[in-house]
């Protein structure tokens, strides 16, 4: 079976049978690949690295999602951002050539370059032109930002948790790139099997399993209410909309 995501273009279908892999630490040890590429589709997010971490990750990913400024993936083969602005033109297209070759098969959500003025304040908007030149221009879909499910903001994700019958609510802030998917999933009838997600409501910041960069790039996750965020996955999970397997 088939459903349509929504709040992205074109248009993009997925299987009822996914596995959503975030970026936490706590998945290393549990030898858990094999049981996400069980799945139809697997999402993951960020060129989060997985061939030296493929027994606990899995190696299988049909959509990948990226929702931040590609200069700053920290770890080899991606190039570390750099403070001189035009070196990162040449590290983003770096990047994006990486990620192209690491995730060839996969589709790719990102952010459309539709307003010049927003790509130059914030670069995570020009990803999707980094991406073009490197040849994955006919695998991009976009993140709408208007409709709902959109949930660019925290106002706009609390109408949809309230859409939910959710009694949670953000307080600040844009939600991370896994929450925002999580919830078109959810609004789209899927019931997504969680992986690698840090579910603890009394962290501030979120680390990474293939890197750990957190004290350099924490005020990055100041714009995030992500104690907010954890405590809607646990609701959603205590309602059956989602299952967190670790």
């Amino acid at each position: 079976m088939k459903v349509k995501l929504i709040a992205i273009e074109p248009s993009l279908e997925l299987s009822t049978s996914v596995a959503v892999v975030g970026n936490s630490p706590k998945i290393l040890g549990r030898k858990l690949g094999e049981e996400i590429d069980s799945h139809d589709d697997v999402i993951r997010f960020n060129g989060a690295l997985i061939e030296d971490y493929a027994v606990d990750v899995g190696r299988k990913t049909t959509i990948e999602f990226i929702g931040i400024d590609i200069a700053y993936l920290f770890s080899p083969p991606y190039k570390r951002p750099s403070k001189d602005e035009l070196v990162n033109e040449d590290v983003r297209l770096h990047n994006a050539r990486k990620i192209f070759e690491i995730f060839g098969d996969a589709k790719f959500v990102t952010f459309h370059p539709n307003d010049e003025d927003r790509n130059l304040k914030n670069k995570q908007y020009k990803t999707a032109l980094y991406l073009k030149s490197v040849g994955a221009q006919n695998k991009l879909h976009y993140f709408t930002e208007k409709e709902i499910g959109s949930a660019m903001n925290y106002y706009t994700a609390n109408k949809d948790l309230e859409s939910l019958n959710l009694s949670s609510r953000l307080k600040f802030g844009g939600p991370r790139t896994g929450f925002k998917v999580i919830l078109r999933l959810v609004l789209s009838g899927v019931v997504p099997d969680l992986y690698s997600f840090d579910i603890d409501p009394t962290l501030e910041f979120a680390n990474h399993y293939y890197d750990d960069i957190t004290n350099e790039k924490i005020s990055e996750y100041k714009p995030h209410d992500i104690q907010g965020e954890m405590f809607a996955l646990i609701e959603m999970h205590k309602n059956g909309l989602i299952n967190i397997i670790c």
